[in-house]
């Protein structure tokens, strides 16, 4: 029974995440567009297929709620980099800060877990540090810096177990997106996509399979 209550309070606070992340940015809430509509629904059905996985592989809850939160987080910032191509440092550094309450408060009562999953932790960091920083020093500023922030912190909530999968997925799909839009001319070489809602895909695709 818990865990069913676990899957309604999820599923009825991945919307309302993204609207007090809204109205904190802009200080209003005008509804939702098909668009969000679509990023809240997927973010839904990555969340049932991963307490679904999760629930039957008995993976520590610590490891869940990380996944939770990044999810929840990353609605919102595939929404404001779709509208505004910008990853807003506030809620970045929110979600940097929220971190270490999560591992504190579980570590009160299970500090042996959590001193199991800081190797993947710092693993997942470090994936994302090379491979996003290589990635921004080699396209000379293409690359937003925003996207590179968002990937280190992506990094630590997602551990070495899950951030190479989303970040594969990611990049597979925008390059697949990037190529059929050329050969459309919708797009030039020269135009720049904005990547998180890629890296959103990426991760709602790595929680379904």
């Amino acid at each position: 029974m818990n865990e069913y209550l676990i899957l309604a309070a999820g599923m009825i606070l991945l919307p309302g995440i993204y609207i007090c992340l809204t109205f904190w940015q802009t200080e209003k809430f005008n509804g939702m567009s098909k668009f969000e509509v679509i990023v809240l629904a997927a973010a839904e059905i990555a969340f049932l297929r991963m307490w679904r996985t999760d629930s039957a592989g008995e993976v520590p809850y610590i490891l869940s709620e990380m996944k939770y939160v990044m999810l929840a987080f990353m609605t919102y910032f595939c929404v404001e980099d779709h509208k505004e191509q910008l990853v807003p440092n506030r809620v970045l550094l929110l979600l940097l800060v929220l971190f270490p309450i999560l591992l504190g408060g579980y570590g009160i009562h299970d500090m042996d877990t959590v001193l199991k999953i800081i190797p993947s932790i710092i693993l997942g960091f470090l994936f994302c540090l090379i491979s996003f920083g290589l990635g921004y020093l080699l396209s000379h500023g293409s690359m937003g810096a925003g996207d590179v922030k968002l990937s280190l912190i992506m990094g630590i909530y997602l551990t070495g177990n899950d951030i190479p999968g989303a970040i594969f997925y990611g990049c597979l799909i925008a390059a697949g997106y990037s190529i059929v839009q050329l050969l459309r001319k919708k797009i030039s070489k020269k135009d720049r996509l904005p990547f998180v809602p890629f890296l959103y895909m990426g991760v709602v695709v790595r929680y379904i399979l």
